[in-house]
């Protein structure tokens, strides 16, 4: 098994004493920080475990949250197996665009990895004191995304002939 990078960890004994927000933030941090320092080849869930005191259910559950956030891809999506990365390294995609709504900011970007050229759209929150929160987010294949858009406008001409039953 591939051998992979990992932070500076607190003894399982300094983890075990931290109070349960502390220790779910503390492995969250972690984790992010193992998928940005193995960004290139990504990590399987097994590496972790066999390299950190991390349970396998607690290294999924925060890759599953990680993953519905937009902030990390599984790859394939469907297997047992597959591989985490960050999600395209967005510090340095090729272009973003932001749309803003109410409280909401869709950020747009294109962005390229080692399986291919991709639309990313990823949902953000701005919370009362500012703050921005990532809600989620989906991946469009690049050579997909005329269909999906072109499909997006007829779904939208949809709702608007369908509009009047939303007002009664």
């Amino acid at each position: 098994m591939q051998c992979i990078s990992i932070p500076q960890l607190k003894t399982p004994e300094e983890y075990a004493k931290l109070p349960p927000l502390e220790k779910e933030r503390y492995a969250v941090s972690t984790l992010k920080e193992i998928l940005k320092l193995n960004r290139k080849r990504g990590v399987t869930i097994k590496q972790i475990e066999d390299s950190t005191f991390f349970h396998r259910n607690t290294i999924a559950y925060h890759f599953d949250t990680l993953v519905a956030k937009g902030e990390a891809y599984k790859y394939p999506p469907d297997s047992r197996s597959a591989l985490f990365f960050p999600n395209g390294n967005l510090a340095d995609p090729i272009l973003q665009e932001d749309i803003t709504l109410e409280n909401k900011i869709y950020s747009v970007y294109l962005m390229s990895n080692q399986y291919g050229n991709f639309v990313y759209i990823q949902e953000k929150e701005v919370g009362i004191d500012g703050s921005v929160d990532v809600k989620g987010g989906i991946m469009i294949p690049f050579d997909e995304r005329k269909k999906f858009f072109e499909d997006l406008i007829g779904i939208t001409k949809l709702f608007n002939l369908s509009k009047s039953k939303l007002e009664t």
